[in-house]
């Protein structure tokens, strides 16, 4: 993907929809700061379940369970 930084005291709407649907990924900038990004919508969405039963991914049990205090607090006693 190509990525260009304009500054947002030049952006102009129309040139910026342009390039979105080239496929460029637009940077603004203020300054030498960069302060947003705008992207073209990918059209690799993915959707949840899709291969449940193929068995192309796995979850563990405890996917969701909270997380011990040695993990928050990077120690290795909790």
């Amino acid at each position: 993907m190509v990525i260009k930084q304009i500054s947002i005291e030049h952006a102009n709407w129309a040139d910026l929809m342009k390039l979105i649907k080239q496929g460029t990924e637009i940077v603004f900038v203020e300054g030498d700061q960069p302060i947003a990004r705008l992207l073209p919508v990918s059209s690799d969405t993915r959707i949840a379940g899709l291969h449940e039963d193929e068995g192309e991914f796995w979850m563990s049990e405890d996917f969701d369970a909270p997380l011990d205090d040695t993990f928050w607090l990077g120690t290795d006693q909790p």
